[in-house]
């Protein structure tokens, strides 16, 4: 073993890091995708896929027709980034399998809090049910818990099939909050017109209020509401929806007082609808769609995004709203937008059909750097086909830092579709020539749908559901850039095992930095790198080989006190060339170092696996 590792490092002497990956690009390729469902591949419809992300913890909820019922609650979760999940999906609805018609799953996460509220029938009508972990998701309360408080008859004995729909959560601190649309109140039986009703726990999802909190003025089921957003900042809770037109609450004392009277934030068109919100700090953000400029009323055609904002938690807004799409005034037949907010930056994206094919849509994008007061002159398509020549719908939008992405399902060329992406690494001037597909290692007659995008820390996390005509629908998942570890290492001196990890963001062009820690102090090592398929698991020196064919190695020098167990420390910065030719590139690395403690006078570390876009 110690004869291999000096000539690894005979090898890798003078090979820079930069030199290294010019040499590996040529046989680039992307990490395939991770299907997540446990049950038998293809057998069940699980659709619906939602995420949150804290760190390296990702956690994925989706309901599922597995019970040969009605869809049951699953949820799955990865603590190291989405290198493993577990080995059995939990269902969290703890009623019998395949009884209760459970969907529309909602999901935050708070530290290792984890929160699940969804729409469930088991009465007969539709509840909003909910389920909760304190641990990461390894254990949930042995019994659900029905949130609203909708009765089953009305005060005169007649029945009263109210209905809860579209929850959204929201947590910070141990504090969990929900909102939904429900039409409990009747003035004139067989109307079903929905109000937006409001409940909160205090302690992490274990009780919660008596009775639910309508936030409307509105006279009580005399006009509909729908799809309630729901955003939370320190002590302040923000809610906005759609009834006659854009309305707005708030709370600055975590639920206990609201506005006197919503507001308003759209001027001009009762036919407004589909909002969403976004927050940072005390700023609010909402951006919705409109027919305010469609002269033909009755026909659904000729919407535009607007966008509205208030920079001191919703007291005082912008004057006149913002059209965010540049073409003319009421061309379009548009999608709900999706918004993402980071610093003093909002991020909107939707898909039109400016391109006059009424069966045919485009992915579009605009942003503004100044909290909403300007934005670009002309938005940007990212969808990179030729325009029209493709249905891409659902976007949805992560940011961090000036780091922007946006996810959308697509049919390209054929019939089934499939799931793109398109990212800006400077806050949205500028993007990829050509987007990425991120399903590429798909069954070629599967259809992808409901993508769904979460940035955390250096990477960025995407799951969808696929399946096909002929099988059920699954749920996969994928990194489309970013790092994450995998396997054991070995231990050395003082028991002491040494690790190794990649931080940053490895895009094109950015600076990636690989790190050996808990090392003996003062030893050298060889930082072993392989290209696409080169993952292993080979026994070597009382360990395992996690890389093979190993195509470069680099020498190490650890830093630290000289002799010294777990003292040993060692970090490189990558430089990513800015070459589309690293698109998808995927790069695994090891380390090894000299320890006469080791088997055979040798440590080594886990390994890293790494991908750019």
């Amino acid at each position: 073993m110690r004869e291999m590792f000096w000539r690894w490092m005979r090898v890798g002497a003078g090979i820079g890091m930069g030199i290294a990956l010019l040499a590996l690009g040529v046989s680039a390729q992307k990490k395939p995708a991770t299907r997540l469902s446990t049950d038998t591949p293809g057998f069940a419809v699980g659709d619906e896929p939602r995420m949150a992300a804290d760190g390296d913890s990702v956690y994925v909820v989706w309901m599922d027709r597995r019970s040969l019922g009605r869809p049951d609650i699953y949820f799955t979760r990865s603590l190291d980034g989405g290198a493993t999940w577990l080995d059995s999906d939990v269902r969290l609805n703890t009623d019998d399998p395949g009884q209760s018609d459970s969907r529309d799953p909602q999901i935050v996460v708070d530290g290792d809090s984890v929160y699940v509220a969804w729409v469930d029938f088991r009465r007969g009508f539709e509840d909003i049910y909910f389920n909760c972990s304190d641990d990461a998701g390894s254990t949930w309360m042995e019994q659900d818990l029905r949130i609203d408080h909708t009765p089953i008859e009305q005060a005169t004995g007649l029945p009263l099939e109210g209905k809860s729909r579209e929850p959204k959560l929201a947590t910070l601190d141990g504090r969990v909050y929900l909102v939904w649309k429900d039409d409990r109140v009747r003035p004139f039986r067989g109307l079903f017109r929905a109000d937006i009703y409001f409940n909160r726990s205090l302690d992490g999802g274990q009780t919660w209020m008596a009775e639910d909190l309508r936030l409307e003025t509105f006279p009580a089921g005399e006009a509909q509401s729908d799809t309630p957003q729901l955003a939370v900042s320190g002590d302040s809770i923000f809610v906005c929806w759609k009834r006659k037109g854009i309305q707005f609450n708030r709370s600055l004392d975590r639920g206990v007082t609201w506005l006197p009277a919503e507001i308003r934030v759209d001027s001009a068109s009762s036919r407004a609808n589909s909002p969403q919100l976004a927050i940072e700090g005390d700023s609010v953000y909402v951006a919705w769609k409109d027919p305010r400029n469609w002269p033909l009323p009755s026909l659904p055609e000729g919407e535009d995004v607007y966008f509205n904002r208030s920079l001191d938690a919703g007291d005082s807004w912008l004057s006149e709203e913002v059209r965010v799409n540049t073409d003319a005034p009421g061309n379009d037949f548009i999608g709900a937008p999706f918004l993402s907010a980071e610093g003093s930056s909002v991020y909107v994206v939707w898909w039109d059909r400016r391109s006059d094919l009424p069966t045919l849509a485009d992915i579009y994008f605009n942003r503004s750097h100044d909290g909403g007061s300007s934005w670009l002159a002309s938005d940007i398509r990212l969808d990179t086909n030729a325009p029209g020549t493709g249905l891409s719908t659902g976007p949805q939008v992560a940011s961090s830092g000036q780091a922007v992405c946006v996810v959308w399902e697509e049919t390209r060329a054929r019939n089934p579709s499939d799931i793109y992406l398109n990212r800006s690494l400077d806050g949205g001037a500028s993007w990829l020539d050509a987007d990425v597909w991120l399903n590429a290692d798909k069954d070629i007659l599967a259809y992808s749908s409901a993508p769904q995008i979460t940035s955390s820390g250096d990477s960025l996390y995407t799951v969808w559901a696929e399946g096909s005509s002929y099988a059920g629908l699954d749920i996969f998942f994928t990194i489309p850039f970013g790092a994450q570890t995998y396997g054991d290492a070995t231990a050395g001196s003082g028991g002491i095992s040494p690790r190794l990890d990649g931080t940053d963001s490895l895009t094109l062009g950015s600076t990636f930095t690989l790190c050996v820690s808990d090392g003996l102090g003062g030893s050298v090592g060889v930082l072993a790198l392989g290209g696409p398929a080169s993952k292993a698991a080979i026994p070597l020196a009382g360990g395992t080989l996690l890389i093979d064919p190993i195509e470069l190695a680099v020498p190490i020098l650890l830093g630290g006190a000289p002799g010294v167990p777990g003292a040993g420390t060692f970090s490189i910065q990558v430089p990513i060339p800015v070459d589309n030719a690293f698109l998808g590139f995927n790069l695994n690395m090891q380390a090894a170092v000299l320890d006469p403690a080791g088997t055979e006078g040798l440590t080594l570390t886990n390994a890293v696996e790494a991908w750019i876009l």
